[in-house]
């Protein structure tokens, strides 16, 4: 998370001062609520008529703990060049939202962007949206395995706490990546401008290291590659006369700063965890040097910050850091470590702490060892907290934590470090988004003036009035709604042209990546045909594999905009008359057409004789009775009337009278003059991913093939109080090695993730 700092101007002498500085800069940190979300996804390599199902986890990105604020999720499928392959809207309930996401033949292969975030979110730069990449073959698409002229090796150099210093000693931080923004494995020689070597150092595999220097003035450095045809140079940044330098070294329980500085003076070093403070001490630079211990178990879990203010408590030195958490407290057992083909898979799930959990698991094919780069603990503790792509996150969370702990130090180094951003109170973004706390928002400007309607065509229908502020701007929320539709405005005088009405974007519009794409291995080939042919062989099967999932039935409008009719005609009741005016005179007796200036009104008809017209609509849009009057009867299911009186905006209706087609789209019919019409990406149906059941003799041996790439996914599972769960599948006809991840999160904001394998072999073999 990027944290932005406002310099505070007090005295420090003064205990009480100090303490309201201190209050200020942590609140000025935290002052904006911000949210953070982790996408669970059922793994991360897919071929085209897959599934891709995710789970999301919303928390405050300052606490971690679970955050209610937003009820909205978008979730974008993005390539380099941005262009969006697919992007949906699912609804956020419990601090958690699940959907999924089709791969359909026209993507191209190659390695995606996966985006999620909520309109919070974007009221800032893209910092704290989700990022993961997800790979896609489409077999129609050959398998690019070229070696691409990509652009040349980058290295940069990142001095530790923002500056170089001449005469101060320094620990610089050493990044190479090469075009497609990976690591790369480099022996660099440090010189002068005078060919004079001050230092060497190697970069690792994936790019990262650093070495110690002490500038001297007037001097220039570079970094020279090694054995390199061309002899590359890469300048180091120019040293200042005057500053101050940081050097931290982790001592076991404590860290020590090492603070340096041309001039003395009276600093305050600060250890702050995601704007919360953790610990500040007052000291003195005296002879251009002081050391502070900091105790690192006063910071919290994930990326730390070390800053150090000057007398008036403007930031001059900054570093991050990072603590592990105790991330094994969800623990996975499975009771077989190898299966046969349509075998019962029993998988126990245990806590280690007395905590309340909500987790998601999946079951995937695993055969030649493309797994998830990252997951939940990964990506809220690091990934989203620093700047930048980091190559395989988990790497640093396995293995020798004390020897990975130094690596990824290193890494903080070169990546995690930012100049300061400054900025007061009247510097927040202007076009802030409105956070969408109850239900999705639609906002955007009308140009003109008059009342403002908008309404949403289909069988189950919504018509209102719209706030529209001395600017022209609106803003309105939407009821949760299941079918992408159409927003339909209009004016009281039928007026209203598509040049009057601008709908801001609902989706981000991404640039492109500027990487190169990388090609894609080809010792996987056969691993992505087989994969291929399994999708193949289940969608010629798909009525009885269900492998896209099964609808399921959730909608929290089941009822128009009037509520329940207090008349409903159902026309296939009905003899069907030839034209509509015949049914007002045989069936509908509670409203009645009338004539006045050559056009033609309906009235509803009550416990009083009615003087004005009935609001009219045809699948929710209003329309003229003149228009309802010429329709094909044939073409409407049911009208319903409203015997009551209904206000629209100023306007005043005896009534409404609602005629809806089977279709719910006005038969086909062009919008009639003065309404506007602009797309409306409503909340995704909800599907549930399909599991067989072999538990019974006739389903085990039925002869359809069950060829699941994916074997299980489950984004419900819930663990109250430590208590454990059971979770129940069974494999398929595939063999081969099956890998079992499990992402989740306790109440209070510990992340969770653990992982295992097994194999299943052919029945025969048993």
């Amino acid at each position: 998370m990027v944290v932005s700092f406002m310099p505070i101007v007090i005295s420090a002498q003064n205990t009480n001062n100090v303490s309201e500085a201190l209050s200020a800069f942590e609140e000025n940190n935290t002052y904006q609520y911000q949210e953070k979300i982790y996408l669970h996804t059922d793994k991360s390599t897919y071929i085209t008529g897959e599934t891709l199902w995710f789970k999301a986890y919303l928390v405050n990105a300052t606490t971690h703990t679970p955050s209610s604020l937003s009820k909205v999720l978008y979730v974008q499928l993005i390539d380099d060049a941005g262009q969006n392959l697919m992007q949906q809207r699912v609804q956020i309930g419990n601090e958690k939202a699940v959907g999924q996401i089709f791969i359909s033949s026209y993507m191209p292969t190659g390695v995606h962007s996966l985006k999620a975030y909520t309109s919070l979110m974007r009221s800032n730069d893209d910092t704290l949206t989700f990022a993961k990449n997800i790979t896609v073959i489409n077999p129609s698409i050959p398998i690019n395995t070229e070696n691409h002229t990509a652009r040349e090796t980058k290295v940069e150099f990142f001095p530790e706490g923002g500056q170089l210093v001449n005469g101060l000693q320094c620990k610089i931080g050493v990044k190479a990546i090469n075009g497609f923004g990976l690591g790369e494995a480099l022996n660099l020689t440090i010189m002068d401008q005078h060919q004079n070597e001050v230092a060497a150092v190697a970069t690792s595999s994936m790019g990262i290291s650093s070495f110690v220097l002490i500038p001297e003035k007037e001097k220039i450095y570079y970094a020279q590659v090694d054995a390199a045809p061309l002899a590359l140079k890469y300048a180091l940044p120019v040293a200042k006369d005057d500053g101050v330098s940081l050097m931290v070294l982790d001592m076991g329980n404590d860290l020590l700063a090492k603070i340096n500085a041309t001039i003395n003076q009276n600093v305050f070093v600060i250890t702050h965890t995601r704007g919360i403070i953790n610990e500040y001490k007052p000291v003195s630079i005296i002879n251009g040097s002081v050391e502070v211990r900091l105790n690192k178990g006063h910071l919290g879990s994930g990326i730390s910050h070390i800053t150090i203010l000057d007398e008036n408590f403007s930031p001059i030195a900054e570093r991050i850091i990072f603590k592990y958490t105790d991330s094994d407290l969800l623990k996975i057992s499975i009771d077989q470590s190898g299966y046969v083909q349509r075998e019962k898979v029993s998988m126990s799930i245990k806590m280690e702490a007395p905590v309340s959990s909500s987790l998601s698991a999946s079951v995937y094919r695993n055969q030649n060892k493309i797994t998830n780069s990252e997951n939940i603990v990964t990506s809220l503790l690091l990934t989203s907290d620093i700047k930048g792509h980091v190559e395989n996150p988990t790497y640093y969370f396995k293995g020798d934590l004390v020897e990975k702990s130094k690596e990824l130090d290193n890494l903080l180094l070169t990546q995690g470090w930012r100049s300061f951003k400054w900025h007061d109170e009247e510097s927040v973004n202007a076009n802030a988004f409105i956070p969408e706390i109850r239900a999705p928002i639609v906002s955007g400007h009308l140009k003109g003036k008059g009342d403002l309607f908008y309404g949403f065509m289909g069988k189950v229908s919504l018509t209102k009035s719209i706030a529209v502020d001395s600017s022209g701007r609106f803003a309105f929320e939407v009821p949760f709604r299941l079918n992408n539709d159409k927003i339909i405005f209009w004016q009281n005088q039928d007026t209203l042209t598509s040049d009057q009405i601008t709908v801001n974007e609902q989706f981000i519009n991404w640039p492109a990546s500027n990487v190169d794409s990388k090609p894609i291995d080809e010792s996987h080939r056969m691993f992505f045909e087989h994969d291929n042919s399994n999708i193949q062989i289940s969608h010629a099967y798909l009525d009885q594999t269900k492998v896209t999932g099964e609808h399921k039935k959730d909608s929290d409008v089941t009822f128009s905009f009037y509520g329940t009719p207090g008349k409903r005609y159902n026309l296939d009741d009905y003899t069907r008359f030839i034209g509509m005016p015949e049914l007002f005179v045989e069936y509908i007796r509670t409203a009645i057409i009338k004539k006045t200036n050559q056009h033609h009104y309906l009235y509803v008809v009550g416990d009083e004789y009615p003087t004005t017209p009935a609001l009219v609509l045809m699948d929710g849009v209003p329309v003229s009775a003149d228009l309802i009057l010429d329709l094909d009867p044939t073409k409407v299911e049911t009208v319903d009337i409203v015997q009551k009186n209904y206000q629209l905006g100023e306007r005043r209706f005896e009534g409404v009278i609602n005629f809806i087609t089977y279709d719910g789209d006005m038969a086909g019919a062009d919008l009639p003059k003065g309404l506007v019409s602009e797309i409306y990406y409503a909340l995704q149906t909800p599907r549930v991913f399909y599991q067989p059941d072999y538990g019974q003799d006739e389903h085990r041996h039925q002869r359809t093939p069950d060829f699941r790439n994916t074997l299980l996914w489950q984004p419900n599972i819930t663990i109250e109080n430590g208590s454990g769960a059971q979770v129940e599948f069974y494999t398929g006809d595939d063999t081969g090695n099956y890998k079992v991840e499990i992402n989740g999160m306790t109440s209070d904001g510990q992340p969770l993730y653990a992982e295992s394998e097994f194999s299943v072999n052919s029945l025969l073999k048993k």
